[in-house]
């Protein structure tokens, strides 16, 4: 692999880091705000279960995704 080939390969992951590092409070915080306002008025419809169970699931897949920084590190000593 080139220089150029590894320089914009090591940009792409950092990217992807990036993008994931960005995203993962916003999850965080769009669940959390789901569980507030089903919780507000003290009662739980089945409605507000399956948006809480959703939004937990896309957060849960979201931490799941994170990109390995390892593999720039990797290719950059071979």
């Amino acid at each position: 692999m080139n220089s150029k080939q590894l320089s914009n390969f090591s940009f792409l992951l950092s990217l992807k880091y990036g993008i994931w590092i960005l995203w993962t409070p916003l999850w965080v915080f769009g669940t959390i705000e789901r569980v507030v306002a089903a919780f507000a008025d003290h009662s739980i419809s089945p409605v507000d279960f399956l948006q809480i169970s959703i939004a937990a699931f896309f957060l849960f897949g979201w931490l799941l995704l994170k990109p390995s920084l390892y593999l720039c590190s990797d290719i950059e000593q071979s």
